[in-house]
């Protein structure tokens, strides 16, 4: 373990959004930042190593499904600029309890641009993080936006777990 200290420098400007809004002047704001390195960690910056099985494709997704009688969930998610999609992974997809649900009661799959298409998206606002539950065929059986911790994920999951043998839910 080390540490070193990095400068940082942030230029900011916070600007009204309204008819008569006005922005204020650019402000520089320099810290100096302390990073201390430890070999025993497993974490890449704030983000801990997904231990998370995500299948990458919408056909991956519920072939794995129908083959083992669990819905899907599936997410659209950016954490590269996305801030409720990073605190989603810190705050809910790094949790034991949470990747327990998701591995045993779920097919999880993370949407890439090029499938959401895929998603049963609905009518209604589209934000990301955005995060659905299907059943096995693709069917939407729910569907949230924004970034939840495990506290707030889990109760919105909890209706649609299943073990192979559970029937089917009903869609809400």
């Amino acid at each position: 373990g080390s540490n070193t200290k990095i400068p940082l420098s942030i230029r900011t400007q916070v600007c009204e959004e309204k008819e008569n809004g006005i922005c204020y002047p650019p402000k520089t704001i320099t810290k100096e930042v302390i990073i201390e390195i430890r070999e025993d960690k497993k974490t890449i910056g704030h983000r801990a190593l997904d231990t998370i099985p995500w299948e990458s494709s919408f056909a991956g997704a519920t072939a794995k499904a129908k083959s083992s009688n669990l819905n899907i969930y599936a997410i659209i998610t950016e954490p590269s600029w996305c801030g409720a999609c990073r605190y989603m992974d810190k705050e809910a997809f790094a949790k034991p309890e949470v990747q327990k649900v998701l591995t045993e009661k779920f097919i999880p799959w993370k949407v890439k641009d090029n499938e959401y298409g895929k998603v049963p998206t609905g009518s209604g606002s589209f934000g990301i993080p955005m995060f659905f539950v299907l059943d096995n065929t693709g069917k939407s059986l729910g569907k949230w936006s924004g970034g939840r911790d495990a506290k707030g994920l889990l109760p919105l999951l909890k209706p649609f777990e299943k073990a192979s043998a559970d029937p089917e839910p009903n869609p809400i």
